[in-house]
């Protein structure tokens, strides 16, 4: 069958090559990151009280469901290449659709890998110490207007360690999508293995939890009125920087 007498192949699109399993280890992987790791701690104390806590995964939880759902509708109305580009590009025109291409790709989602990136070389400083730069080249720092002070040479070990990821994970999905696909199972598997083995640990260790810590607030911890409602948002924004993967999922696997 010619190429032209095929209409999946005649149109502009791109291959599928990651399957089923590779696409749910995709978005399992995504949201078992580094969010979680990094904010709940920092989440438990904006608000306090581990209840209000649960409440706020649940509510982000519901919110990324909702956008997850409508974006999955947008992506079966319009079912080609490019993601949320053709959703704004139908919406709005190519100008603004345009724009959001380059905000993506020089803020969104460069923004969020160099994230990823760095708070995983910041938990590996726990298991292997990291070289750093002398107390006075760390010191060197300038200053930007509007952003503030910029020092290069601070944690310089964690710094590398972020960018060598990087440069890695892009060699890794250069050589292809089902090597990379195959290397996102690998690690989420493992993800997944051992937070169920610390779990399990965590039940069967005498001593090591405590039921009653989902109910007891904190004794220092316990923001009111307004303050209350100024926590609340801001480990809101902890949680939704943690579950933004399950409404991005639908937008980037075409």
């Amino acid at each position: 069958m010619s190429e032209t007498s095929n209409p999946r192949l005649s149109r502009s699109s791109l291959i599928p090559t990651l399957g089923l399993f590779s696409a749910i280890m995709l978005v399992v992987g995504g949201v078992i990151g580094s969010g979680i790791f990094r904010k709940a701690g920092v989440m438990a104390g904006q608000v306090g009280s581990p209840k209000v806590l649960l409440g706020v995964w649940v509510v982000a939880g519901i919110v990324s469901l909702l956008g997850t759902l409508s974006n999955a509708e947008l992506a079966a109305m319009m079912p080609q290449t490019g993601g949320q580009y053709v959703f704004l590009r139908r919406a709005y025109g190519p100008f603004f659709a345009f724009l959001y291409g380059w905000a993506l790709f020089a803020v969104i989602q460069s923004g969020s890998i160099a994230a990823l990136a760095y708070v995983f070389a910041e938990y590996t400083t726990q298991i292997v110490k990291l070289p750093e730069a002398s107390a006075s080249l760390a010191a060197f720092a300038f200053h930007l207007p509007l952003i503030g002070d910029i020092a290069l040479f601070k944690d310089l070990g964690v710094k590398g360690l972020a960018a060598a990821v990087i440069l890695l994970l892009t060699v890794v999905n250069f050589v292809g999508a089902r090597f990379g696909g195959v290397v996102q199972n690998v690690f989420s598997i493992a993800k997944m293995a051992a937070m169920l083995g610390l779990a399990l640990i965590g039940l069967r260790t005498p001593g090591v939890g405590d039921f009653a810590n989902l109910t007891r607030n904190s004794s220092v911890i316990h923001p009111t009125g307004l303050m209350w409602w100024a926590a609340i948002a801001a480990a809101l924004q902890g949680a939704f920087w943690a579950l933004w993967w399950l409404a991005q999922y639908h937008l980037h696997r075409r």
